[in-house]
């Protein structure tokens, strides 16, 4: 029986692993825990410019930044114990080292001018997060058992 809850607690558990790059993760986890971290966001962002709005003061940009970064923080241990699931080395993460570079250094203003940089990035973003999201292996592999079955070792089955 596979242990595949979309709870809170999923999200926790990668905040706790923040930096354990051993072991695998779900997918699950994976897309509980950007879930959490969007939304997480979103309520303080919201939060933090009606702040600013009462206030006066232009505090959330800086905060908002600092908070993007503290989410961030835990995604590439997450990302390598996602590639170990998939029975993939680790190294497969830096797949998305060009797309993140690019991202905070160009910023996410729009642009209606041919970049085949940024096309190029996106591609391979893209490409990275179907790579993140591909099945995994079944059953243990070199990274460890398969963190989709019960502590109570029921019965296995396909996902």
């Amino acid at each position: 029986m596979y242990e595949n809850a979309f709870t809170p607690k999923a999200a926790w558990r990668t905040a706790l692993r923040t930096f354990d790059f051993n072991g695998r993760s779900t997918r699950t986890e994976l897309l509980c825990f950007w879930l959490f971290s969007i939304i997480l966001q979103m309520i303080i962002g919201q939060l933090l410019m009606v702040l600013d709005i009462a206030q006066g003061t232009m505090f959330s940009s800086p905060a908002l930044a600092a908070l993007s970064l503290i989410t961030f923080i835990p995604t590439p241990a997450l990302v390598v114990r996602r590639f170990h699931d998939e029975d993939k080395t680790g190294w497969w993460g830096l797949l998305l080292l060009p797309p993140t570079i690019w991202k905070i250094w160009k910023g996410s203003t729009p642009s209606l001018e041919f970049d085949p940089i940024r096309i190029l990035c996106a591609l391979i973003g893209i490409g990275a997060l179907v790579l993140l999201l591909w099945k995994p292996t079944e059953g243990p592999n070199h990274y460890g058992d398969d963190p989709r079955l019960d502590p109570a070792g029921a019965s296995y089955t396909a996902e």
